[in-house]
């Protein structure tokens, strides 16, 4: 049984707010890419791919523009590949570097999934509200895009490494 809204107690924990929030919006999506096969970390990719068509990032970059550890983008990367959405290839400058391709089936996919997307985008503004919205994901992305998260984290992680419990 869910427990009505005006019951539940109020953590002050940000990351916790974040994960809760993330779960609820994410499913939306999930929901409605479902038909086409797709959830929404891999449209998440195809999309950030979509942007890129002209210079296909490196698998660092592309990491970087998700905000995702390089383990994590290649575990996402997998069925995307076994699928024949992406490809990952050897860099013609640096072959050490690989770059992530979206292929022609990749964009289809895209193409493909674009009505459903646009559905849970629509779906996700009429509960939460238009403008609410954009002004969330205008804070979300500066976060994201936030080097100083990144400084923090790495500082952390060094004076906890001092740390007998590091």
């Amino acid at each position: 049984m869910a427990i009505p809204a005006a019951r539940r107690e109020e953590s002050s924990c940000n990351c916790g707010a974040l994960r809760k929030a993330s779960r609820r919006v994410s499913r939306i999506y999930d929901d409605a890419l479902a038909p086409v096969g797709l959830g929404s970390s891999q449209h998440t990719i195809l999309a950030e791919l979509g942007r890129r068509t002209d210079q296909p990032p490196t698998l660092w970059e592309l990491s970087q523009a998700l905000v995702m550890d390089r383990t994590t983008i290649a575990r996402n990367l997998r069925p995307l590949e076994r699928d024949g959405y992406v490809a990952v290839r050897p860099s013609d400058v640096d072959r050490r570097s690989k770059l992530v391709v979206l292929t022609a089936a990749g964009k289809a996919k895209l193409a493909e999934s674009r009505v459903f997307w646009l559905q849970a985008q629509k779906t996700f503004e009429r509960i939460f509200g238009a403008t609410e919205a954009q002004q969330l994901r205008s804070q979300l992305l500066s976060i994201a895009n936030n080097d100083a998260f990144e400084t923090a984290i790495r500082s952390d992680s060094l004076n906890r490494a001092g740390h007998p419990n590091g």
